[in-house]
Order: C-alpha cells, then structure tokens, then sequence
C-alpha cells in the first residue's frame, strides 16, 4: 500500500514538473514527503538500502507521470494541437519522417495551410527565421522556424502548434493543481511556528514570495533551437542542474525557467519525440539527465544544511515560495479568464476541492504512516 501511494505521489510530483509555473518541490512539500526526499537523497550513499527502498517508489511515479502523462497534460492546457500541414506546394515530395522550417522553405514551401478538428489556420514566413501564425478567428502570433517540427502521419505531415486562445480545459487543469498546493499547506504549518519568524523571518518570506510572483512577469524569450554539439550536451547538463533545482526548491517551476531561458520547447519537443519513437532525442535528453541528477544531489544537500542549521529561516522561505505559487499561476494564466463560461468557471473550482481534497488526503495517510 505505501508503494502504490508513494508512486501516486511521484506521479504528481512528474507531471507537476512538466507544466510551466508549477513546482514539483511544491507538490512533495503538500504532500508531506519533502522533508522524506531530502533526506532520503543526501544519505543515498551512506544508507544506501534504506533510502534507495524508500525513493525508488517515488521515483517510478515521476518517471510514469512525465512519459504516460505529458501528452494529455499537454492538450488539457493547450501547450500543443496537432495540425494537419499541407505541404503539397513543394518543388519535391517529401519522404522523411521529420521536417524543419528549413527543410521546407528549400523546397519552395512559405505559405502553409494548416487544419485541425474542422478549423484552418495559415502559416506564412514573414522573414528570415519569423514566420506568422493566423487561426480562423484571424487572431495571429510570431513564431521562430526552430518551432516547427514536422512529423510524417499517413501520407501527409502534422505540426504540433499551441492554439491562440487557450482552450476551455485549461482553467480546471490549473484550478486543479492550485487545488493540490492548498490542500497541502497544512503540511506547512504544522511545521512552521510563525511567532518565531520576527523580523528575519519575515523579511526572508516576502522576499521569496516576490520571487516566485515576478517570474511570470517576465517576458518570455524567442524559443531556442538544441543541436547537437560538445558545446549543446554541455549546456544541456547545464540546464538540467538548473531545472532540476528548481524542481526542489518548493514555488519555483523547473519549467517556468526554461521557458525564460527559452529552452522549454526544444526539451518538451525531445521529450515528446522520444515517446514517439525517435531515438534521436536521447542527444538533448541524456545530457539533460544526467544534470537532472547531478543538480537534485547539490541542492538536496545544500536544502538539508538549511534545514538543520537554520530552520526557521528555511521554512520561512518554503512558505513563502509555496503561497506564492497559486498568485504566480494565476497570473502566468489570465487569458483563461477571457474566454471562461460560467460552467468553467464551476468545473474550476470543482477541480480546486478535488486537488485539496487529494493533496490533505495523501499528506494525512503520510502522516499516520510516520506515527
């Protein structure tokens, strides 16, 4: 039974890391197994049995919520929707399974009529690298050529693009896991004594809290193309030890900073290749992995230290990191209340009680387990 929860819960944990503005390390702090984690990370080479029985469950959970949910994550929150490119204006028909912007501009290709679920869309090239994306309703975005990826399908080829507007799925999806941080602060203040925070402690949560809530604020870089290179693999380790800090630090989201580094596509797209089949994507992923695991080790350490040096200081700052992390969603996710209906807005809030009711659920069982 302990298994099934803890891959429960590492289920959480994986799929709340691949959603922009969501902290993993927020999701094991609700479910009362942060503190488990730490220190289950910096004793693995001391106790090694015992703390490898202990996370591995945890970990198959994150790994089956990353690979088995992405996609559906994914489409709930509009990251992508596959379009139908029609590609027939070519000089040449094209015969392989994957294609660039530049593979189709050689062939003449600069005006690409796109379909998806009973709607068009048209993709022209604007300049250089820029092209323009135009739905039905005439709204329009820029895209950069290194986000278009396309992939053979039958006889013809699809384009994963994100839509426009945000579809009426995502508002309960985020409700949903604003749900599951709420439902866990209990976990929080059963550990955290706010009389002993004064003035330090304090001004350590405002200041952390400032951090997670101005992140969304910033602007979002032109999405970054990952060759393969010496120079790509380093800075792929590189970036995996800084999304993987961030997926321990509680409040800030491992994904949030790679879309402001402007890597996040090229490691979702990778990511989503892999599941697809195309085993050249272990090039971005492997590297990345293995920073994942180098960056987990450092932090957890340096978190452990906190933890026992100066408590009350760090708590402060988990506190803070994690009540700013609903504000921070919310902002990160506005356009939603744009197009939300009364009966979105109902399911939301449904999908928030449920989230609470799950995260209580999970940190309680946690809870009587220890005793």
């Amino acid at each position: 039974m302990q298994w099934l929860l803890d891959i429960l819960r590492g289920a959480v944990i994986g799929i709340s890391n691949i959603i922009p503005g969501v902290s993993g390390g927020t999701m094991a702090v609700s479910m009362g197994i942060y503190d488990r984690l730490i220190n289950d990370i910096t004793h693995l080479f001391k106790q090694f049995k015992k703390s490898l029985v202990d996370v591995l469950p945890i970990a198959i959970g994150v790994v089956v919520g990353i690979f088995a949910f992405s996609a559906l994550i994914g489409s709930l929150l509009g990251v992508s929707v596959p379009w139908e490119a029609d590609l027939s204006q070519a000089k040449a028909p094209f015969t392989q399974k994957r294609l660039t912007a530049s593979d189709v501009v050689n062939e003449g290709v600069t005006e690409i009529t796109l379909t998806h679920a009973g709607e068009t869309a048209a993709l022209s090239l604007v300049s250089g690298n820029t092209w323009k994306f135009v739905d039905q309703a005439g709204n329009e975005k820029t895209l950069t050529g290194s986000a278009l990826k396309f992939k053979r399908a039958g006889d013809g080829y699809q384009l994963e693009l994100s839509p426009i507007k945000p579809p009426l799925t995502k508002m309960p999806t985020i409700f949903a896991f604003i749900g599951l941080i709420l439902g866990g602060l209990g976990v929080i203040f059963r550990r955290v004594k706010l009389k002993d925070f004064k003035a330090g402690g304090w001004t350590v949560f405002a200041v952390f809290f400032a951090l997670v809530v101005v992140l969304p604020l910033l602007s979002i870089p032109r999405a970054q193309a990952a060759t393969v290179s010496l120079g790509s693999v380093l800075l792929m380790v590189l970036l995996g030890m800084i999304a993987s800090a961030t997926m321990v630090i509680p409040g800030v989201s491992g994904s949030m900073v790679l879309m402001l580094l402007g890597y996040y596509e090229a490691v979702i797209g990778s990511l989503n290749g892999l599941r697809s089949g195309d085993l050249s994507s272990l090039a971005i992923l492997a590297p990345f992995g293995v920073g994942i695991v180098l960056g987990i080790f450092l932090i957890a350490k340096l978190i452990s230290t906190l933890l026992e040096k100066a408590p009350t200081m760090t708590f402060a700052a988990i506190l803070g990191l994690v009540l700013a992390s609903p504000v921070a969603l919310l902002i990160q996710n506005s356009e939603c209340f744009q197009v939300a209906t009364p009966g979105n807005w109902a399911i939301s809030l449904l999908c928030l009680a449920a989230g609470a009711a799950v995260a209580w659920l999970l940190s309680r069982l946690d809870q009587k387990q220890e005793n």
